[in-house]
Parts: structure tokens; C-alpha cells; sequence
């Protein structure tokens, strides 16, 4: 059975709310060679997953940066690594600027007019790759590349295979106009996009780029120029180019060649939906003359800016987002769409399966004097998040702006607390989850108790997170969280599980600088139960293992067995009166127990676990005497906690370790009665500093293997054998 986990203890080191695990942080603007200087950094983007971390600053982190001007860098596992950088160039005068990270973040995507490869011979901008320790030049092509133009980049595809960018300069055959066009790069390829079989070279258009699908295949565009046959009007159309061919989106059974503008505004993952706005009317329910939101999905273009009490009248509507399939689609607009909707303010809609619902609404009100916005949504759409300053839950009592949940037909407040959450501070939507689950918002109102700064005039915001139905404080930490500082979200991970914030406040002993910082703070723990202490363990004497049976088992457990069993341990025993040779009464109880002490929080670090052992009628096998050496009883541990990492705040399970713990053995004077080997200690005391206060953890525990001391009696000295192990006895 050597290996199986049989124990398990839970330890809350210390008595803290909910927020203490939250307070542990990383700095991610640092380096090997610097981080403290009068140099601010500005966080760009992260991998979805939030382990790599990409930002700007002109302070020199890494000795391969000694230039004065921006660089972008990344920050991965406690790393620092310069990412706008080259063969043949990184530090000259030259500004860069991050643009983009695919979602697994091996592929990041910055500009620059420096010439960081052999390939790149011109002094204007450029689009480059990072990956693998490699730069690659995107922004070339088979007829250029190095030309008197900039290159703007636009978007990469999730993987980071594609990526769209424009430039007015001509990179293939195809391109024979000079002004700007849109081109996609994969791999060594890079292909035009904005182009049609009617045009695509005209001198006098503009084109703008609108989107793409998460995969890169799909990109979307606006120009004024005809690239079409059915696109007859001068004016701004949406397109898409797909698999080398050109689709009019921005059209209708009912128009879409008046005098009247499309916009792109979203698409959905997949780019199977496209959703856009304009005042043309492109089908035939559309008869007002102001601004509507479309969708086209294959070949049927619909208006979502209806509803079943309007959706014709004087008042226009915007779009706000859409689920990931595209299948919800959120707008607002002051026209009441609904027969619910009765006040003359701006509400948040859904259409979803041809109706309309109103989502700006809650038992505690929604038809009052306020204005109601989209701050986001779950990536399916199933949860959406509002700000009002209107009351929609009777506990809401402020008149400052709230953040709102809205799910599944009923409306929460996300900005609150027990202890706030109605004062005179307007909260806003920072960030969520993909799932929605854990959401974050900024407020100056101090919604739990860590939250001690003031601030009336704004410019104090903290960063707050609510996720099953607490709130907890983010943006504080073991030196600082309270000045009237501001802190604001830079980004979420997908899961939630990380947040990245930036404050001039100095929240962790590493920072000594006042200007802007970088930090992230892992919010999710991992499971963990409410208590399992104290472990109290039996032992029994240990044997070996038979590995060739000369006997059967008797049934059910009908098995293979040794005959005679033999102990383990070659020098020790206990009193056993059906033992050949030994004859001794049976006199022996083995236990170990192991006793959580919670630390005193705000005190010196009292933490620890306890650990008691004790057997009693230890004999020498021999001779059957009192046995007067050592016993070493050993424990393999196997611990998860938030200790891990270069800034001792990553939740991660710690390799299996040994603590062995030293016990004495002294004879009692009772010929009756063997040894009785005892001890009172703890780990601390054992190994300094191995329980750390407001840690909370759980160790696993292997079998408690206690070994005789050999011949010599001594545990520091070998060969010792296996004496007892954790087990019961069936008398």
C-alpha cells in the first residue's frame, strides 16, 4: 500500500475573511534590472489563460534593454523578457508600441520604425512577430515591404496565424492603387483582402477595417468603393472577404444602395453573424428613417432593433454586444420596445429568437427618470451586466451609478456588500470572467473592512470582485491598499482566475517607486473543506509483504498468504502472548496525532501543527528487554497552498516531502511492560518556518512509517527497519 493517501488535513492558519487569500500579489512591472525607477508602465494585454502578461515602459528591466526609449516586455512565472527586440536592432531611439497576443500567448504582435530584422530596410512603421525567441518581419509581401509607408496593424486571429494590418504601400501584384488597403498575413503569405471583382484599386476611397472571425478567416471591412456587382451606391458598405472572395453584407431584400452609410460593428466568433447599423431600411418592417441594428447571416439580413411595441419610431438605436455564437444581441435605445417599458430614457435590450426582451428592469424599479448602459456579458450571453443609476433592487437605496446583473429573468446588484454598497460612489463594470461568474468593478466606496481609504473628490478607486455572492477587495496588499490612490483593472483572465490591475500605490515591500505599476493578483483558490483537524492515526506492528504465497487466505477474502508472518523489523517487537518465543502479555498502543493551532493574525507568526506520538511495550527483539534507543516516525506530505512562485502568492501542490521526527525511548521499570517511546513537538519546531501564518493549505498525508534505530539504536546511523505503521487491530 506504499504511496496511497490516507490522510488529509485542512488548515486555517489564521482568522481572516474571505478577502486575505485575494491580498496576495505579484509585481509584473519588474525585472532583474529595474522596476523602482521614475519610469510608469502601461499594461497592453495577457494570454487568455493570464500566465504571460505583456506591457510597456521606457525603464530597462533586463540588461539586453539599454535604450532610454519604450520597450515591450513580458512577464511570465516571475520572468522578465524583452519582446521588441531583434538580430539586428532593439535599443536604438525608436518608439514601439504592443498591438496584439494570441490567446495562448506564444504569438505577440508590436510595432515599431526600428529595423529589428535583416529584412526590414526602410525607416517607417512595421508590424512585428515575437515567438520563440524569434522576431519575424509580418508587414511584407511578394511586391514590397519597404517602402515610405507605415503599416497600422488591425487584429490577429485566436491562434495568432492570421494577421490583418493596412498600409497605403502596394505588398502584392494584386494592389496597384496608393492609397490604403487591407492585407492578411499567414505564415510567409500575405494576401489582400480589400478587394472585389469590381474594384479594389480606386484612388479616391477610404477603407476602413471592421473585424474578424476568432479563427482569421473571416474579415470584415467598410469602403465607399463599389467591389461588387450588386453594390451600386457611393457610399460606405460593409463587406466580407472569405476564402479569396468578396461578400456585400450591408445589403437587404428592401435596399442597401440609398445614400445612406453602413457601419460594422461586430461579428461573432465563428464571422457566420454579422451585425452592423445604418438609417437605410434594408427589409421591409424597417420603415422609420433613423439609425437600426441589422444582422446578415448567410444571405438573410434581419432587423434587430425591434420589438413587439415599437421599434419605428423617431429614436435611434446602438449596438452593444452579442453572445460568442451570436445568438443574443444586446442594443439601446430610448424607444420602448416593450409594452414594460413605459419611462423616455435609454434601456438595454435583447433580442434572441426573433423577441425581444428588456433587460434594463428589476423588482425595485426600471421605468424611472435614469438612463440604463451595457458594460458586458458572459461569453453566452446567458448573464449581461448593466450600470443605472437607477434603483432596480429594493436594497439599492443610493442615487449613484451600480453595477446590475441581469440572469436568467431576475436582477441582481453586483456593486455591494454587507458592509456598503448605497453610498455616494459610482461603481463600474472592470472586467469578468468568460463565464460571468466572477465579475470586477471599481468603486472609491469601501465595501468590505480591509478597505479603509476615503476619498470624496474621486481618483481613490479600489478594485472589488464579487463571485458567488461575496464581495471581496483586490487591490491592497501587504504594504499599501488604502492610500487615496486610484487602482483600475487592466485585464481579466478567460477563467477569472487572474486579474491584472495597475496603481502608483506600492502595495508589495519590492515596490519602492510612487509612479504606475503593474500588478495581478490571483483570485481563485482551489477546493478546500472547512476543517479536517485533528488527524488521529492507530499504529500497528509492520510486517512484509508476502510476494510468495505458500498458504491461502480463508473466504471471502480469499487470497494468497505467507506462513509464518514475518515482522519487518529486525531488532524490535511487542509483547504478544501467541508468539512463539515470546510469551509477553499484550501491552502495546501505538498512536499519532496530528492538531492544527490557528495563528493570531496581526501577531508574530504562531501558526503551527502540533504532533504527538506514542508507543508504549517497545522491546528488543532479541532479548525481549526495554529498548532504550530512538524510534523515527515519518510522514510523507504532500502540500497545496498559495506559497508558491516568485512572489509567494501562486496557488500551486507542492512535490511529495518527508518530514521525519526524532523519538526517544525509555524503559518504565516494569518487567511486565516494554519501552514507552514518546514525544510532544511540532513542525515548526522541527523544521523553522514550515507553517506560515494566513496560508491557508491542505496537506495530504501518507502512511506514518516509524523505523527502529538499527542495532545501534541511533536513527542518524543505518541500516533501520520498518518497526510499525499506521493500521488498525481487530481483537
Amino acid at each position: 500500500m506504499q504511496g496511497v493517501l490516507v490522510g488529509m488535513l485542512s488548515f486555517a492558519l489564521a482568522a481572516s475573511n474571505a478577502a486575505a487569500t485575494h491580498s496576495l500579489k505579484d509585481q509584473i512591472s519588474t525585472g532583474p534590472t529595474g522596476g523602482n525607477g521614475a519610469f510608469a508602465s502601461t499594461f497592453d494585454f495577457s494570454s487568455g489563460d493570464g500566465s504571460k502578461a505583456i506591457f510597456e515602459t521606457q525603464e530597462s528591466l533586463v540588461a539586453g534593454d539599454t535604450d532610454a526609449e519604450f520597450d515591450v516586455y513580458q512577464r511570465q512565472g516571475g520572468t522578465t523578457s524583452l519582446v521588441s527586440t531583434g538580430p539586428t536592432g532593439g535599443n536604438g531611439p525608436f518608439e514601439v508600441f504592443a498591438l496584439g497576443i494570441s490567446n495562448d500567448g506564444s504569438r505577440i504582435f508590436f510595432e515599431t520604425d526600428e529595423q529589428l530584422v535583416a529584412g526590414d530596410t526602410d525607416a517607417f512603421f512595421d508590424t512585428y512577430q515575437r515567438a520563440g525567441g524569434t522576431t519575424t518581419l509580418i508587414s511584407t509581401g511578394a511586391t514590397g515591404g519597404n517602402g515610405p509607408s507605415d503599416v497600422f496593424y488591425h487584429a490577429n486571429s485566436r491562434d495568432g496565424t492570421h494577421v490583418i494590418f493596412e498600409t497605403d504601400e502596394q505588398l502584392v501584384a494584386a494592389d496597384t492603387d496608393s492609397t490604403t488597403d487591407i492585407y492578411d498575413r499567414v505564415g510567409a503569405t500575405t494576401s489582400l483582402v480589400s478587394i472585389g471583382p469590381t474594384g479594389g484599386n480606386g484612388e479616391t476611397f477610404l477603407v476602413g477595417f471592421g473585424g474578424i472571425s476568432d479563427d482569421g478567416t473571416r474579415v470584415f471591412f467598410e469602403t465607399d468603393e463599389k467591389l461588387v456587382a450588386g453594390d451600386t451606391d457611393s457610399r460606405v458598405d460593409v463587406y466580407e472577404r472569405s476564402g479569396g472572395t468578396t461578400t456585400l453584407v450591408s445589403t437587404g431584400p428592401a435596399g442597401g444602395n440609398g445614400a445612406l452609410d453602413s457601419i460594422f460593428r461586430a461579428t461573432s466568433q465563428s464571422g457566420a453573424r454579422v451585425f452592423f447599423q445604418t438609417q437605410e431600411s434594408l427589409v421591409g418592417g424597417d420603415t422609420d428613417a433613423r439609425v437600426d441594428v441589422y444582422e446578415r447571416s448567410g444571405a438573410t439580413t434581419t432587423q434587430v432593433s425591434t420589438g413587439p411595441a415599437g421599434g419605428n419610431g423617431a429614436f435611434d438605436a446602438t449596438y452593444d454586444g452579442s453572445s460568442g455564437d451570436g445568438a443574443r444581441v444586446f442594443f439601446d435605445t430610448k424607444e420602448p420596445l416593450t409594452v414594460d417599458d413605459t419611462d423616455a430614457q435609454a434601456d438595454l435590450y435583447q433580442r434572441s429568437g426573433g423577441t425581444t426582451t428588456r433587460l434594463s428592469t428589476g423588482p425595485g424599479g426600471g421605468n424611472g427618470g435614469f438612463d440604463a448602459s451595457y458594460a458586458g456579458s458572459s461569453l453566452d450571453g446567458a448573464r449581461v451586466f448593466i450600470e443605472t443609476r437607477e434603483p432596480l433592487v429594493a436594497t439599492d437605496t443610493d442615487a449613484s451609478q451600480d453595477v446590475y446583473e441581469r440572469s436568467g429573468g431576475s436582477t441582481a446588484q453586483v456593486s455591494t456588500s454587507p458592509t456598503g454598497g448605497n453610498g455616494a460612489a459610482d461603481a463600474f463594470l472592470a472586467g469578468a470572467s468568460l463565464d460571468g461568474t466572477r465579475v470586477f468593478f471599481e468603486t472609491s466606496e469601501s465595501l468590505v473592512a480591509t478597505d479603509t481609504d476615503v476619498c470624496t473628490g474621486g481618483g481613490c478607486s479600489d478594485v472589488y470582485e464579487r463571485f458567488a455572492g461575496a464581495t471581496t477587495h483586490i487591490s491592497f496588499g501587504p504594504t499599501g491598499g488604502n492610500g487615496a490612490i486610484a487602482a483600475l483593472v487592466s485585464a481579466v483572465s478567460d477563467d477569472g482566475s487572474r486579474v491584472f490591475f495597475d496603481t502608483r500605490e506600492s502595495l508589495m515591500a519590492s515596490d519602492t517607486d510612487t509612479v504606475r505599476d503593474i500588478y495581478v493578483a490571483d483570485v481563485a483558490g482551489y477546493p478546500r473543506p472547512k476543517g479536517a483537524t485533528p488527524m488521529y492515526a492507530s499504529l500497528v506492528p509492520a510486517y512484509n509483504q508476502c510476494t510468495s504465497p505458500n498458504r491461502t487466505h480463508g473466504p471471502p477474502l480469499a487470497s494468497g498468504s505467507c506462513n509464518p508472518p514475518v515482522q519487518s523489523s529486525g531488532q524490535l517487537t511487542i509483547g504478544s502472548p501467541d508468539v512463539v518465543g515470546n510469551g509477553q502479555v499484550a501491552n502495546a498502543i501505538g498512536f499519532a496525532k496530528y492538531d492544527v493551532v490557528v495563528g493570531v493574525a496581526g501577531g508574530a507568526d504562531d501558526a503551527d501543527v502540533n504532533f504527538t506520538f506514542n508507543f508504549t511495550d517497545v522491546r528488543l527483539k532479541s532479548t525481549l528487554a526495554d529498548y532504550t534507543g530512538q524510534l523515527q516516525a515519518t510522514t510523507s506530505v504532500q502540500i497545496t497552498d498559495r506559497l508558491n512562485g516568485p512572489s509567494a502568492a501562486e496557488p500551486a501542490t507542492v512535490s511529495s516531502l518527508d518530514f521525519p521526527i526524532t523519538v526517544p525511548c525509555a524503559p518504565t521499570g516494569d518487567t511486565t511492560v516494554g519501552s514507552t517511546c514518546s514525544i510532544t513537538t511540532s513542525f515548526d519546531t522541527v523544521n523553522p518556518g514550515a507553517v506560515t501564518e494566513i496560508k491557508r493549505s491542505v496537506w495530504q498525508l501518507d502512511r506514518i512509517r516509524v523505523n527502529d534505530g538499527g542495532a545501534d539504536g541511533l536513527v542518524s546511523t543505518t541500516p533501520n527497519t520498518l518497526f510499525a505503521t499506521q493500521g488498525v487491530f481487530i481483537p
